[in-house]
């Protein structure tokens, strides 16, 4: 019996493989995509970067003051016209040609023509070709006016090397008469004359501060002057005062006070000061600010914008509305742990089963004996254990601070402030304490719109 080949067909089973990298990368975007979506969907708190501050200009008043100095005014020695040869402002001494008078007004013109220059010794050549070199090495175009000044400076140094004589000779050619004067007095020339030379702190009265009352008087080269006329002033001395006027809450806020600190609110200069309360001719207060600097500064200025500066505090500034109230836990130092693995401060929690704890708390705040820590950390009766000692302590006590927020790693973290002083919207705090915020460090702008130790979306 014949056997029938038998065949035989096999059939492959069409099985699906798994491609890794293709999973990898449909997780990829999944997890980029639910981000995506949490990130779009949680609310971005509002922070705010810390930065200096100040509570200057919100905390001083700004006091225009009546400058008291010791001035003396010269008059006209004779009639004629006036030329000065020292700029306004200038120290002069009794010996400085200071200005001349003329009957004319033509005896400079007379000295440009004349010969007078052939009269010069070399050595008076020498001289003024120097103060020629000097002024044009120094020279600026963007203070052209300084030529005029150079030009009466000039003819100053001309007529004092220029003798009497050749003067005498030249005036009775021209038919002119003539006084080259020098300064009555020594100090710094000024010719503005304001009535206020001889004022004294009891002569105030309230009209003083007007500055309608003050008539300033300029003189200027080319003026007519009769003799006896008041030509110019000398401030013969450095010490001056600046009055200012007081309301009631200034007087007691400055009762007793004998010194103060004050701001020349247009040039931002400051200085120390001796201060008093005075009577003055009308019964009112006012205040007599005493100073030994920037009289030449402020030498033609009879009123001055001061602010009294003795309040203000320098530190960082934050909104108002970062701040916030918050009991922390208060821990004896002693019980701090620092080192191993972190320089953080640590604290071994003891448990009953004998496995201690280390944490880690967010530290608000320290002094000489305690920490202060946030409750977050810790529960109510949870025991510490001092290192490398059988020493325990409970927790439990709590201490309430005035603070912000930190989010600098991107969680809140409350930390202490201690308030120095505020303006309208912002407080000024004490920097430099180790666990408050330092400049640039981020603070959540609205305390009440987070909890601590919230992850927050910046």
């Amino acid at each position: 019996m014949s056997k029938k080949n038998k065949r035989e067909v096999s059939f492959k089973k069409n099985r699906f493989h798994l491609n890794i990298g293709v999973v990898f990368l449909v997780v990829l975007l999944i997890y980029f995509l639910i981000s995506g979506i949490i990130a779009i969907m949680t609310p971005k708190t509002k922070y705010y970067e810390v930065s200096p501050g100040s509570n200057a200009e919100n905390n001083s008043k700004i006091y225009s003051g009546l400058s008291i100095r010791k001035e003396k005014i010269a008059t006209a020695e004779s009639t004629g016209y006036i030329e000065f040869f020292v700029r306004e402002g200038l120290r002069v001494s009794k010996s400085t040609t200071l200005y001349s008078i003329d009957s004319s007004g033509k005896l400079s013109d007379y000295l440009a023509k004349s010969n007078a220059n052939s009269k010069l010794s070399n050595e008076n050549v020498s001289s003024l070709n120097d103060l020629i070199n000097d002024y044009s090495s120094d020279y600026d175009d963007m203070s052209f006016n300084d030529v005029y000044e150079f030009k009466s400076s000039l003819k100053g140094s001309v007529i004092d090397l220029i003798n009497t004589k050749t003067l005498k000779k030249i005036a009775k050619k021209t038919g002119t008469t003539y006084s080259i004067n020098k300064s009555k007095y020594s100090g710094i020339v000024s010719y503005q004359l304001d009535g206020f030379e001889k004022i004294k702190p009891k002569d105030l009265q309230e009209s003083d501060f007007t500055k309608a009352s003050r008539k300033i008087t300029t003189r200027k080269t080319g003026d007519e002057m009769e003799v006896g006329e008041e030509i110019y002033k000398v401030i013969t001395d450095d010490e001056w005062s600046i009055a200012i006027e007081l309301e009631d809450e200034d007087v007691q806020k400055y009762k007793g006070v004998k010194g103060v600190r004050i701001k020349f609110t247009n040039d931002n200069l400051d200085s120390t000061a001796n201060f008093k309360i005075i009577k003055g001719k009308d019964g009112k207060n006012y205040g007599i600010i005493s100073l030994s600097k920037y009289c030449i500064r402020f030498a033609n200025d009879r009123f001055v914008n001061i602010q009294i500066i003795n309040d203000v505090e320098d530190g960082l500034k934050i909104p108002k509305s970062s701040l916030v109230k918050k009991s922390v836990y208060v821990i004896p130092k002693e019980y701090g742990i620092i080192g191993g693995n972190s320089d953080e401060i640590a604290f071994n929690i003891k448990k009953s089963n004998g496995k201690n704890k280390i944490v880690y708390p967010p530290i608000a705040y320290s002094d000489s004996k305690n920490y202060y820590v946030s409750t977050t950390s810790f529960d109510a009766g949870d025991v510490l254990q001092m290192a490398n000692s059988t020493d325990t302590f409970t927790v439990g006590k709590t201490k309430t601070f005035n603070g912000v927020y930190n989010i600098n790693n991107g969680y809140t973290k409350f930390v202490r402030v201690k308030i120095l002083n505020s303006t309208d919207e912002y407080y000024i705090i004490k920097s430099g304490d180790v666990f408050s915020v330092s400049i640039y460090d981020r603070i959540v702008l609205n305390s009440d719109s987070v909890k601590e130790n919230q992850i927050v979306s910046q």
